[in-house]
């Protein structure tokens, strides 16, 4: 159970796609996760012993942060300019 943590993308028996964590808690002898399936987003809210718990597996951890730093610099530029010119006259208006 240390290794699956917010974020983290599991596996299991109990779904017929991957989940996303969105929280997990142990309660004794079980354990309740949260999430949602990572195609259909179908809300998941179980609580599973932790001997079955055990069985899932791991499918991805959090994030990998991959893209280069420019490209992350300039998707937020844009952001950032898309809402000032909303609310700033001189600023030119995208099309």
């Amino acid at each position: 159970m240390e290794n699956i943590k917010r974020g983290s993308i599991i596996e299991g028996p109990n779904w017929p796609e991957p989940v996303k964590i969105n929280l997990i808690e142990k309660m004794g002898d079980y354990v309740r996760l949260v999430g949602a399936t990572t195609i259909f987003k179908q809300h998941i809210d179980q609580i599973i012993s932790s001997e079955e718990f055990s069985k899932f597996a791991i499918k991805e951890s959090g994030s990998k942060f991959s893209e280069e730093p420019r490209k992350v610099f300039l998707a937020l530029e844009e952001i950032r300019y898309k809402f000032a010119s909303m609310y700033d006259p001189l600023l030119a208006e995208r099309v």
